[in-house]
């Protein structure tokens, strides 16, 4: 179902700031228990 891709984290960060900075993604919950959800 899901596949491994070979990418850093400090690309995986980057590009969910950038999705962040555009106001798709959100982040709800703490740092442990918070999820990402996508914006409609």
């Amino acid at each position: 179902m899901y596949q491994k891709i070979k990418v850093s984290d400090k690309t995986i960060k980057r590009e969910l700031a950038v999705l962040q900075e555009k106001g798709v993604l959100t982040r709800e919950g703490g740092r442990n228990d918070g999820r990402w959800v996508i914006k409609d």
